[in-house]
């Protein structure tokens, strides 16, 4: 089967061959990289879709009492940050979170400290009583008390130190046609037929071990619904470059205005993302019964995570490379 599938690969790859003259500037000598992006893409997807036709899971499902699920951040932009506060639910469960209400948050960092204030507006969300921008190197800490316990527990603290950061100088957005000879080789059904590659410049931090995720506008739209779906990606192939790239299956108009925020994370929120893309995503989750595990936080006796990241943005107009 996978040989097949890589018979079908390569003919797919034949779609993408052009005349790089016809590239726009700045993009010739990353033709070749973005063909590897795109061929990449295919190989992961079709063969996950392998794993699936053949492996079959089962889980033991039972009830657990509800946790407290923290999602938060601290970011580089001066703003009022924010923490949301909500109960979780069975792994099989539709309804809403259960928003917690009438918590102390804090957040500190050496002398400084932040309250944050439930907003009347949105139930369960925390924001601070003043706009602050985090700093990176600097540590900070998140201290909950819960009104009314939770299993018992009604403190709960966790802390993040923000990264060194990538500050992004300009992007490029290109859209290439995903081969239809996908869906036949896949047995899946894809509704987006387009596949989006973001060239982004900026100097990467020299340092190994550099950690990132995205949030990708399409005319300032998001374009991936849930935390669930973000790209993420490690520097290990690209350490200390200026030139990077990415590309989601994405379904992309020419011209579309394309906004890209790139989040430089730690590893341990890295990890955590991973978790989550590998959590069967038919249920919560944050559920206790997610499998096989539940993602890995950072917040003491609750679930969910509290982060500090470094923010970059920049944008432009997607060009079509059909």
């Amino acid at each position: 089967m996978k040989r097949a599938f890589l018979s079908k690969i390569k003919n797919m790859l034949r779609i993408y061959r052009r005349n790089p003259d016809r590239l726009p500037d700045g993009f010739k000598n990353s033709y070749v990289q973005v063909n590897k992006i795109v061929l990449f893409i295919i190989i992961s997807i079709s063969l996950s879709s392998c794993v699936k036709m053949v492996e079959e899971i089962s889980w033991d499902v039972k009830n657990h009492a509800p946790m407290l699920v923290v999602d938060g951040a601290v970011t580089n932009q001066l703003k009022n940050q924010g923490i949301r506060l909500t109960l979780s639910s069975t792994y099989f469960s539709t309804d809403e979170p259960v928003p917690v209400h009438g918590a102390s948050v804090r957040i500190s960092e050496g002398n400084n400290n932040y309250n944050l204030i439930e907003s009347l507006d949105d139930a369960g969300w925390y924001v601070s009583d003043g706009p602050f921008a985090g700093v990176p190197g600097k540590t900070y800490n998140l201290l909950i008390t819960l009104k009314e316990d939770v299993n018992g527990q009604k403190e709960y603290t966790s802390s993040s130190t923000m990264p060194e950061g990538l500050d992004i100088d300009s992007i490029k957005s290109f859209i290439y046609a995903l081969p239809k000879e996908f869906e036949e080789a896949s047995n899946t059904k894809i509704q987006d037929s387009t596949i989006l590659v973001v060239l982004y410049f900026g100097n990467e931090p020299k340092s190994p071990g550099n950690y990132y995720s995205a949030k990708i506008y399409r005319n300032n739209m998001l374009l991936m619904p849930s935390i669930k779906s973000y790209p993420y990606w490690d520097d290990s192939e690209r350490n200390g470059a200026y030139t990077n790239y990415m590309a989601v299956i994405r379904n992309v108009a020419a011209n579309d205005t394309i906004t890209f925020n790139l989040f430089s994370i730690n590893k341990a929120y890295y990890t955590y993302i991973d978790a989550i893309f590998k959590i069967d995503q038919t249920g919560d989750i944050y559920s206790p019964q997610g499998p096989p595990a539940n993602a890995p936080g950072n917040v003491n006796g609750a679930l969910g995570f509290f982060i500090a990241t470094y923010i970059s943005t920049g944008k432009s107009v997607a060009m079509d490379m059909r």
